[in-house]
């Protein structure tokens, strides 16, 4: 008697049952994305392009967030330990724990997108971009020092639009091609 494949069957492959294999993402395609993500912060926060726009940098206050959180027992040994680098020890790391979180938004925001083309990522990703700066936007009086009242209106914008360009312009980094599968 033979054995009926299903798997292998039309039925099976012209949509009823059928569903596409997932790829795993890429580390690679994680980091590159978040790094774009990233630049485009620093460009906004430093005024690389235009005015700065007043809000901390993400890696910045995140170490800084860090730094109130950790017990002062483990502060002072880590001190110790590395000296005058643990600033930037704690920078370098908060840089890529920040890396990876944008790359991860942007790569998700660019997944949900995939059926639309490389012009969906774009526009989902710089969708993305935008939740992003408006979180650190409502985020500020904890973050900045002096609150809104330090955040000009540069803030919002262009200054909040060159890193939703970046997120963007990652969405199209995280996109793999027509067809590809997430």
């Amino acid at each position: 008697m033979a054995r009926f494949d299903w798997q292998r069957s039309t039925v099976y492959r012209r949509g009823w049952l059928f569903r596409p294999q997932r790829r795993r993402l890429s580390a690679a395609r994680v980091v590159a994305a978040g790094a774009v993500a990233t630049l485009g912060e620093a460009a906004a926060r430093f005024g690389w392009v235009s005015l700065p726009s007043g809000l901390p940098y993400p890696p910045e206050a995140l170490a800084q967030q860090l730094f109130a959180v950790v017990p002062m027992e483990l502060f002072s040994v880590t001190i110790r330990w590395l000296g005058s680098a643990a600033q930037w020890v704690a920078f370098g790391l908060m840089l890529l724990v920040w890396v990876v979180l944008a790359g991860g938004f942007v790569n998700a925001a660019a997944a949900a997108a995939w059926r639309m083309g490389p012009l969906g990522a774009l526009l989902s990703a710089a969708a993305a971009g935008v939740l992003v700066q408006t979180a650190w936007w409502l985020a500020a009086p904890a973050l900045a020092p002096g609150g809104w009242a330090a955040v000009p209106s540069s803030g919002l914008w262009p200054g909040a639009a060159i890193p939703c360009a970046a997120y963007g312009l990652a969405g199209l980094i995280a996109y793999t091609g027509r067809g590809a599968r997430w």
